[in-house]
């Protein structure tokens, strides 16, 4: 398989499984809203996020032993089913032991410290509904399903490194999938915190086994990599995960501190409805980003093997998907989201436009620096973990003060502020300069374009609205909304065909289609 069909394959899978993570979450959701308290729900969102922040606790291990085993499989060619040289195997042999053994002991750290932070933050929350021994119970429940993944990841760094990104992305998928409905299950059968967090640690459980199970049965030679523990080899790795671990950190600080600033300063019942709001936006954010994370694994052989060309279009095609998928889906929100979020879960349950526009805003800029800071650390670049961390401090310490002077807005506003003077700025002076391409040129062929395709459309979507309410004075909400969907879509589709595809592949695709038609 060539490494174009792999990077579609994977990013298709990757988009399989966001399509059905958003899905089960626009089902899911409400279902939560309908048939637990309003105080019950906002503390599963508040545990169930915090699964996030536990990945912190994995001090960037499995990422950095990916991109190394990337590498070092890159040093044989870009190609899936490559000859190992001698030397290629006792590398990614001694990766993977020594990476394992590392894991082991920081599964074990990461069960009791968070164990630790997570019951100390529990004690502070004030729960008028929710008993605090169930929140305490549930969270236990939580930290075992995550050490337990921990401690086999090293199985997803094997599989992802050596470029089958694609499968990895399909088990996800599956487990994801197999994750909602049971919730759904647990949720209509009148279940709460404990039997939602029980099976979440049973998942995580099942699904590094499944991955194990499959390896064994279907590619067994993925275990004959022989190797040793390596002591240098791990200081060498703890190193560069320690950047990476900083990077990582400083994200989570960024997207994922919301909901206990919300549960401190106003109120665990006022996390679902920012959570529904922040989830319509975030979707999008990491559909475009699922576009880029598949591609790291190629990004990294391509660079290994001095395909720098290669890498450059990759990195031009994949910003610019990932901006367009963000500023169509942005300027359908922008024109549509009181009439989405009101007949999904309720008028009551809509922020306002200030909160919405905030959000798109600040998830377009995430989008733009993720793509490059991925991209730049495919290649070995650890030259975020200033920027990231600066930017998570910076949004916790804007946030505690705006979050009192402007309430629920102050949240938003705080971590768009943050994300813009430091890791924003920074993605684009650095990243660039690592990849080796200009600011003239990627701003011109990724940055403004995305900027054109935002305004257009949101401009295109608020004035068939005008006209369509003045031409049906009774049309529903839900005709709104699929007016605008179509919109967003086609602009969508028009600009991916103009700015993505090249010539050849413009030709072979309607060549296809008549060929069809005949």
């Amino acid at each position: 398989m060539s490494i174009t069909k792999r990077v579609f394959f994977a990013t298709f899978i990757a988009w399989i499984n966001r399509f059905i993570a958003i899905g089960g979450n626009l089902l899911l959701i409400p279902l939560y809203f309908s048939t637990l308290s309003q105080e019950e729900t906002g503390i599963w969102f508040l545990l169930s996020n915090s699964q996030g922040l536990l990945e912190v606790l994995g001090f960037g291990i499995a990422p950095t032993l990916t991109r190394r085993i990337a590498l070092a499989k890159g040093k044989n060619g870009e190609h899936l089913d490559v000859d190992f040289s001698k030397e290629s195997r006792h590398e990614i042999g001694n990766l993977i032991v020594t990476g394992r053994i590392m894991l082991v002991i920081v599964a074990i750290i990461s069960l009791f410290a968070s164990l630790l932070i997570g019951t100390l933050f529990i004690s502070r929350l004030n729960l008028t509904e929710v008993p605090i021994n169930e929140v305490k119970l549930s969270w236990l429940f939580l930290c075992i399903g995550f050490a337990s993944s921990v401690w086999l990841d090293y199985q997803y760094s094997l599989l992802s490194g050596l470029g089958y990104v694609g499968l990895s992305n399909a088990a996800n998928t599956f487990i994801n999938t197999l994750l909602m409905v049971v919730n759904a299950l647990v949720v209509l059968a009148g279940g709460g915190l404990i039997e939602l967090a029980f099976t979440a640690m049973l998942t995580r459980i099942s699904q590094r086994f499944i991955i194990y199970i499959y390896i064994t049965s279907k590619k067994p030679y993925l275990l004959k990599f022989k190797g040793k523990w390596d002591w240098g080899l791990a200081k060498r790795l703890s190193k560069i995960s320690i950047l990476c671990w900083f990077t990582f950190l400083g994200k989570l600080l960024l997207v994922r501190t919301d909901q206990y600033f919300i549960a401190l300063s106003i109120g665990a019942d006022k996390i679902p409805a920012y959570q529904a709001t922040y989830q319509l936006v975030s979707n999008l954010s990491v559909l475009a980003s699922s576009v880029i994370k598949p591609s790291r694994i190629f990004i990294s052989q391509l660079w290994q093997a001095g395909r720098i060309d290669k890498v450059h279009s990759m990195v031009f095609k994949n910003s610019l998907l990932g901006l367009l998928i963000m500023s169509c889906g942005a300027s359908f929100l922008l024109s549509s989201g009181r009439e989405l979020i009101s007949l999904w879960l309720g008028n009551e349950n809509f922020l306002g436009y200030s909160v919405l526009t905030v959000l798109c805003i600040l998830f377009m800029l995430e989008v733009q620096g993720s793509s490059l800071i991925l991209s730049a650390r495919a290649i070995g670049r650890e030259d975020f973990a200033i920027s990231s961390i600066s930017a998570g401090i910076t949004n916790l310490i804007l946030t505690y003060f705006l979050v009192d002077r402007l309430g629920i807005l102050g949240v938003p506003v705080a971590t768009a502020i943050a994300v813009f003077c430091t890791t924003t700025w920074f993605a684009f002076y650095r990243g660039l300069n690592n990849l080796k391409i200009s600011f003239k040129e990627y701003f011109t062929k990724v940055t403004l374009l995305g900027i054109t395709v935002f305004s257009f459309g949101l401009l295109i979507e608020l004035v068939a609205g005008k006209m369509s309410a003045l031409l049906f004075e009774n049309q529903s909400s839900l005709s709104n909304i699929v007016l605008s969907i179509l919109i967003a879509i086609s602009i969508f589709i028009i600009s991916a065909w103009f700015f993505l595809l090249d010539e050849n592949n413009r030709k072979s695709i309607t060549s296809n289609i008549l060929r069809s038609v005949q």
